[in-house]
């Protein structure tokens, strides 16, 4: 995982009058729970959300562009195999503390249409591996509804939009792990599973991760080398300049390299 830089205003969706259809279905929703909030948070009554709004061209479009086509959580390229997902940060339809635990509503249905709240995720990090788990540290201090503090809360799970992971996870060749002493990097490594391997020869995340660091490790050694007469100056500093294409923001996998292979 990565930093990422959003735009610090959220693109424009809007009706045909010019009014903001996040604003004005984050303000439905909120007076729908108030007008029923014991319903709602028995899971009796759901809310729906529209996917049209939050998930919007101009919403996805832009979460693209900062994320570098790259998912927000195992950095792998998306836009070249798949559409991806737009994904929430905090849960919308509900949450639960564990995968062992079971589902509480209402969910953080006022973050539904909330940009800081937006990611770009594969459809395997969002829909297999964190679907509706959120943990928090103190799980006491909940956000249970618009009108809570949501700053109390002090989440288990990083939030690359809001925070930088790398002071929390690092990488030893392919293999990711935490490193704070909250353990918020190892219960995120967790929870995305963001070492999943393969099985029967088909490759996961790991094994393409591994791949990818075999290949760039040779180029680095290369890089690393003497100007002499099996190899010249310009094909070591072809390679640098390789090298440090891959160590860029944009480049998948780029928090692998930079770990392994710092300047």
């Amino acid at each position: 995982m990565i930093k990422i830089k959003k735009k610090a205003i959220a693109p424009a969706v809007v009706d045909r009058s010019g009014l903001c259809k996040m604003t004005l279905q984050t303000s439905i929703n909120n007076n729908l729970y108030l007008g029923n909030s014991i319903d709602y948070d028995n899971g009796d009554v759901k809310f729906e959300f529209d996917s049209g709004i939050y998930g919007h061209t101009n919403i996805k479009t832009s979460l693209v562009w900062s994320q570098f086509g790259k998912c927000a959580f195992c950095e792998n390229n998306v836009v070249s195999v798949a559409y991806g997902d737009v994904e929430h940060f905090r849960p919308k339809k509900g949450y639960s503390q564990g995968k062992n635990d079971s589902l509480h509503y209402a969910g953080y249905y006022w973050l539904a249409y909330e940009w800081k709240n937006l990611l770009y995720s594969c459809e395997k990090c969002n829909q297999r591996e964190k679907k509706n788990y959120f943990p928090l540290i103190d799980p006491n201090k909940r956000a249970r509804n618009h009108l809570s503090n949501l700053r109390a809360e002090k989440p288990y799970f990083i939030d690359p939009s809001q925070e930088n992971p790398r002071f929390m996870i690092k990488f030893h060749g392919a293999v990711a792990y935490g490193i704070d002493k909250n353990n918020r990097g190892k219960k995120t490594i967790e929870i995305l599973n963001l070492n999943r391997k393969g099985y029967d020869g088909i490759s996961d995340l790991f094994e393409l991760r591994n791949e990818h660091f075999e290949l760039v490790n040779a180029v680095y050694r290369i890089s690393e080398k003497v100007a002499g007469p099996q190899i010249s100056q310009q094909e070591i500093d072809e390679m640098k300049a390789l090298m440090n294409k891959h160590r860029q923001r944009s480049k998948r996998f780029s928090a692998m390299i930079n770990d392994n292979f710092p300047l």
